[in-house]
C-alpha cells in the first residue's frame, strides 16, 4: 500500500518530466550566477569570491556531515530517515547554483533522523556549514571584493 501511495504521489513529477522536462531543466540549466560554496570539485571556478580558509571550512563541514549521515544510515540498516538529509547535501555539492542560505533548510531534513542525540548534535552544529554567515551574524556583514550584484531592470527604468 505504501509503495502504491509513493507511486501515485510521484505521478505528477513523471507527467511534468514528459510534458516539458521539469527535472531535466533543473539539472541542465542554472541561474546566471554560477556559484556554489559547497561544490565537490575544489579546482572549480564555482567559489567566486570565497577565501581559501572559507572554502576549506565549508568542504570539511559538508563532507563530515555526509560521512556521518552515511555511516549512521548503514549502522541503522538503511533507515529511510537519513535519506532526505543525504539527498539534500548531495544536491548542494553537485548543483551549479547553490547559495549559503540553502543550508538553512538542512535542520528540517535532519528532523527525520531516528536517533535523537545524533539529530540534536547535527542541528546544533549546522552553523559550521556556513562559517562566513555565522561570523557575519555576530560581527556584521563583510564587504564582498568582486561581486556587486547582477544588473537589475530597476537600474535602467527606475
Amino acid at each position: 500500500m505504501v509503495i502504491l501511495g509513493a507511486l501515485l504521489g510521484f505521478l505528477p513529477v513523471i507527467f511534468a518530466e514528459i510534458a516539458y522536462g521539469a527535472g531535466t531543466n533543473v539539472l541542465k540549466y542554472g541561474a546566471l550566477l554560477r556559484y556554489n560554496p559547497y561544490y565537490w570539485n575544489l579546482s572549480s571556478d564555482m567559489f567566486a569570491w570565497n577565501s581559501s580558509p572559507q572554502i576549506v571550512a565549508d568542504q570539511i563541514a559538508t563532507w563530515t556531515y555526509l560521512i556521518v549521515l552515511v555511516w549512521y544510515l548503514c549502522k541503522d540498516r538503511f533507515h529511510p530517515g537519513y535519506l532526505a538529509a543525504i539527498a539534500f547535501l548531495v544536491f548542494c555539492k553537485t548543483h551549479s547554483n547553490v547559495q549559503f542560505w540553502y543550508m538553512l533548510l538542512l535542520p528540517s531534513f535532519l528532523m527525520a533522523i531516528p536517533r535523537s542525540k545524533l539529530r540534536g548534535m547535527l542541528v546544533v552544529l549546522c552553523p559550521l556549514l556556513d562559517i562566513r554567515g555565522s561570523m557575519e551574524a555576530f560581527h556584521g556583514p563583510f564587504e564582498q571584493k568582486t561581486f556587486h550584484g547582477l544588473p537589475s531592470v530597476y537600474d535602467r527604468y527606475g
